[in-house]
């Protein structure tokens, strides 16, 4: 049997020279941080048989596709891919090259978690889907040529600690399945109800709860 591999955060920090990387089929382990400074990296790419990640243009997501989780930083322009349901904690984070992120629409609530685009100095288009249900407060910091900031369709822009809790799980620090949750009953009941599917409301009403 092959050796584990774990990708930890800054394993090729500052290699401005790598354009392309190819993740083995026993990486089982890829911190969101692992190829901070790659400023001309344009492609992840991912061996087919890896039980964890896959890629799709260039873009390391989870398998089965529900999570981003690291956009090249070489990359002006990237599309999210369907399926998507979290746009992970620093997915897209110093993507300083970065200027156009498109979120098509599709059938799954998206959650964008903190700092998912912090320090994308050059981002000023963000196309969003009306299935964005929650936009943490710090997903856009930094982004100084992005104006407005984006907002949740409808005005409902969310982040409280327990989803920014989720969030940060999704990134790695838990494992478990990757779904987005509504942290607001009104756009949760309404949409449960066009698509015939039943509701899981979770109600924590303290912190041992």
């Amino acid at each position: 049997s092959l050796a584990v591999i774990i990708v930890g955060n800054g394993i090729l920090c500052g290699c401005t020279r790598v354009e392309s990387v190819v993740i083995p089929r026993n990486a089982e382990w890829i911190r969101n941080a692992a190829f901070t400074g790659c400023g001309n990296l344009q492609t992840i790419e991912v061996d087919s048989e890896n039980p964890h990640y896959r890629s799709i243009d260039g873009v390391l997501l989870s398998k089965p596709v529900t999570r981003i989780i690291r956009c090249p930083e070489g990359r002006r322009s990237v599309k999210v891919p369907e399926g998507v349901t979290v746009i992970a904690e620093g997915s897209f984070a110093d993507c300083r090259n970065l200027e156009s992120v498109e979120i098509p629409d599709g059938d799954s609530a998206i959650q964008i978690c903190a700092g998912a685009f912090r320090g994308c100095s050059s981002l000023t288009s963000v196309k969003m889907s009306s299935n964005v249900t929650m936009i943490d407060k710090t997903a856009f910091e930094g982004c100084d040529r992005l104006s407005p900031k984006p907002s949740v369709p409808g005005g409902l822009s969310e982040s409280t600690p327990e989803s920014r809790k989720a969030a940060r799980d999704e990134t790695g620090w838990r494992r478990g399945p990757t779904e987005a949750w509504f942290v607001n009953w009104h756009r949760a009941a309404p949409l449960a109800a066009r698509r015939g599917k039943p509701l899981f409301v979770l109600k924590a009403g303290s912190d041992w709860c």
